[in-house]
C-alpha cells in the first residue's frame, strides 16, 4: 500500500474502523510496515528534487526547516 484519499469513505465509518484495525493488526504482526524517509533540508531542496527525478528514491521525502517547534 502506497496510500490514498479515503476522504470519500467519510461518512463509512464503521467500514474505516475495521479498515484501520486491519492495517493496525498488520503493522503489530510485522506484515507491513511504514517507508523509509529520507530528510534533506530546505536548504538542500533541489538536491531532494534531483532525487525524486532519479527513480532511485523509495519512501517518503521531507523537507525540514529550523522554525521552532
Amino acid at each position: 500500500m502506497l496510500g490514498f484519499n479515503l476522504s470519500f469513505f467519510a461518512d463509512e465509518t464503521a467500514f474505516i474502523r475495521a479498515f484501520l484495525k486491519q492495517i493496525g493488526d498488520w503493522v503489530e504482526q510485522g506484515r507491513v510496515s511504514a517507508p523509509p524517509v529520507k530528510a534533506f533540508r530546505l536548504e538542500q531542496v533541489s538536491e531532494a528534487h534531483s532525487w525524486i527525478q532519479t527513480g532511485q528514491s523509495i519512501g517518503k521525502l521531507v523537507l525540514t526547516t529550523n522554525v521552532a517547534k
